[in-house]
């Protein structure tokens, strides 16, 4: 691409200096000035045009020098761009990385913290002050089991799992009621 540029660039300026040494020739003629060896015009020619191509390839390389620093200097904003842009990425991931990290150990610790069901001792207790302790022991009523009929007052004669277990915080412990004041028939 260049020499074609390079060459036609060349023959526009030996056109326009053999124009102008034509038309000094012409003018010295018309001046009556002696008229020069046609020689001599060849060699002023091919100077002024060696000079003129010199002059011609020093302004495209120059140009071309021009284009690839200009090229040089996109690709080099366009890496940093993009170093730029995988940085962003990388600190938005750690962050994102960071949070959950947090809320997990945040999750941990509150289920750490969070209050074990111990069973309490409600033997000889009235179903509602059954319900009132185990609710304070951070557990739950589960299934109550009752004698059909009329009995009177009735307790717990009865609770599972056993007193004083350590269960998972809101556990179900069963409670089996009875008539206050009699053991249990075949129980434990």
């Amino acid at each position: 691409m260049r020499r074609s540029g390079s060459s036609t660039k060349r023959r526009l300026l030996a056109a326009v200096l053999a124009c102008g040494l034509a038309v000094l020739v012409g003018v010295g003629a018309v001046a009556g000035v002696s008229p020069v060896p046609a020689h001599a015009i060849t060699e002023g020619i091919s100077e002024k045009l060696q000079g003129g191509t010199e002059e011609v390839d020093r302004m495209l390389e120059e140009e071309q020098e021009q284009r690839e620093a200009k090229q040089a200097q996109e690709q080099r904003e366009a890496r940093e761009r993009a170093a730029r842009e995988a940085a962003r990425e990388a600190s938005e991931r750690q962050a994102d990385a960071q949070a959950a990290r947090e809320r997990s150990e945040e999750e941990t610790y509150a289920r750490e913290q969070r209050a074990h069901c111990v069973v309490p001792q409600l033997e000889g207790e009235r179903l509602a002050a059954a319900r009132t302790a185990l609710v304070k022991a951070h557990c739950r009523v589960g299934r109550v089991r009752a004698p059909s009929g009329r009995h009177g007052p009735l307790v717990v004669i009865a609770e599972g799992p056993r007193p004083g277990r350590r269960l998972a915080h809101g556990s179900a412990v069963n409670v089996t009621l009875g008539r206050e004041g009699r053991p249990r028939v075949g129980g434990r």
